[in-house]
């Protein structure tokens, strides 16, 4: 069985045994926000729908605008809760490529990409309205730590249980690189509203530290120094080849 050439596969971790609370280490860099709010900012526009994205920011309560000389233009702004979030992604959808449009997210201003991707994440999340989402809304994204963007999911490819190496003959989870490439891979998504790096950390500390040879729910492989486990669900040919894209 092959390892993928991009992907470096340690089997060389610290101790498995960390607490929740010491998990939360390799969360640092995903801060909570304990205010949330977004704020779409623009100037005049040639565009036939300025009128229109003007008028909706007016009726907003937080509407402002102040003249800035820096560029020599008026600058019209409002701020958008969570619970507007649709609100807000019509107007944005709207003036996003016009040039004067800022975003700023909790006080960040974020780029077209980054931005994209979190409104359409939290706005699938409002519009399905119910908990459950983050966890996954569909099977094949369900997991076990509370955001699907993990990519680490109960099952196929990407499982929880595909982070494992050989100790001594026993199959040990590796814990600390789920936690590695969590925080990793939620980084795009750090301002989302919904994402609690605590309830991330605590569901880590959860997963077994490990696997039975015996255990029924697997089916388990060995050559040499790798270890495959996999469900009878998932596709066997699968291995231990990560999807980062």
């Amino acid at each position: 069985m092959s390892v993928k050439k991009d992907y470096k596969l340690s089997y060389r971790v610290e101790n498995i045994a960390l607490n929740s609370q010491q998990y939360l280490q390799f969360f640092s860099d995903l801060i909570p926000y304990p205010s949330w709010d977004i704020v779409l900012s623009l100037s005049e526009s040639s565009s036939q729908s300025f009128q229109e994205v003007l008028s909706a920011l007016k009726n907003k309560k937080s509407f402002s605008e102040h003249f800035d000389p820096d560029v020599n233009r008026t600058v019209y702004s409002a701020r958008f809760l969570i619970d507007e979030i649709l609100v807000f992604k019509k107007l944005y959808n709207i003036a996003k490529n016009w040039k004067t449009t800022r975003v700023l997210v909790c006080g960040q201003e974020l780029d077209k990409k980054e931005l994209a991707g979190l409104l359409a994440c939290i706005s699938e999340r409002v519009s399905f309205g119910f908990n459950d989402f983050c966890s996954g809304a569909e099977r094949y994204v369900s997991n076990r730590l509370g955001c699907h963007k993990t990519r680490i999911l109960d099952k196929g490819e990407n499982a929880w249980y595909k982070f494992v190496y050989l100790d001594g003959g026993r199959i040990l989870v590796d814990k600390n690189r789920i936690a590695r490439e969590a925080a990793a891979r939620l980084l795009k998504y750090r301002f989302c509203p919904f994402l609690n790096v605590k309830a991330v950390a605590r569901a880590i500390a959860r997963l077994p530290d490990e696997i039975q040879k015996n255990d029924p729910n697997f089916v388990i492989e060995i050559k040499g120094n790798v270890v495959d486990v996999y469900t009878k669900d998932d596709n066997p040919f699968v291995g231990i080849a990560f999807n980062l894209k």
